[in-house]
């Protein structure tokens, strides 16, 4: 008999990192995504990499704080 394991292969749950403050786009085309948190830049998104090199999904994601202008409401129509 073999015995069920709940564990499965696929990654947890990531985060995206495109919606935390703390991701940004950078100037260099060998390295165009980075993550000021963590403090790198990388040639992939910055939750895979943390994911590679950890085992364990980010765990400094913040969300992105709404600002004036975004598509959170009518800023300023009235």
């Amino acid at each position: 008999m073999t015995t069920a394991h709940k564990h499965s292969s696929a990654p947890p749950q990531m985060p995206v990192c495109r919606l935390c403050r703390y991701y940004f786009i950078t100037h260099d085309p060998a390295r165009p995504y980075g993550c000021r948190a963590m403090g790198f830049k990388s040639r992939h998104n910055p939750a895979h990499v943390v994911f590679a090199s950890s085992g364990m999904a980010c765990q400094v994601f913040q969300p992105r704080d709404a600002t004036p202008g975004s598509s959170e409401g009518p800023a300023g129509r009235e």
